[in-house]
């Protein structure tokens, strides 16, 4: 017990500097999933540090393509924090929830800014099909802040994310 206090100790301490490696842009690809990787614990949250990439870098301007999440920029290090845990991927989507309700959950060019990334977080193989399916079946009261707006505005992503399902299984039935 004493050395998770003390984990949890340091990694407040650390919080502020851990938070701008992952969000100055200094590092990218694989030196920043390196890094992450080798901060282990101390790392804060992926849902923080998702929220404060976004509301550092994009501010209230965000790229709906999130070229920040390619794998040359945050990507792999999203990835490589994932670990394909269900969990994590579903932080991720809570970050992008959260950050887009502090901006308002705009439209940009006719779409909804919170549903554009998260069509990227599945093209970018960040959050998969579970990780979506879980996080929308979600009623923690930790992740309710915009959690309504958020599924309103993905209607459209989730059908297909469904239809896209359907025709997977379609095709291995035959």
């Amino acid at each position: 017990a004493r050395e998770a206090a003390a984990t949890a100790r340091k990694a407040a301490e650390l919080e502020g500097d851990l938070l701008a490696g992952f969000c100055d842009g200094k590092m990218v690809g694989q030196e920043l999933a390196d890094w992450c990787v080798a901060q282990g614990s101390l790392l804060p949250p992926l849902q923080k540090l998702v929220f404060e990439y976004l509301k550092e870098r994009e501010r209230v301007n965000p790229d709906k393509s999130c070229a920040w999440a390619q794998p040359e920029n945050q990507g792999k290090a999203l990835i490589a924090l994932i670990a394909d845990d269900v969990n994590k991927m579903m932080d991720i989507l809570w970050g992008i929830q959260k950050y887009c309700d502090t901006i308002g959950f705009p439209k940009h060019d006719g779409e909804y800014v919170v549903q554009a990334m998260y069509r990227s977080m599945y093209q970018f193989d960040i959050v998969d099909d579970d990780g979506f399916v879980n996080w929308k079946e979600d009623e923690s009261e930790a992740n309710e802040t915009g959690k309504v707006k958020a599924v309103i505005q993905t209607v459209e992503w989730f059908n297909w994310l469904e239809e896209d399902d359907d025709d997977s299984e379609e095709y291995e039935d035959e």
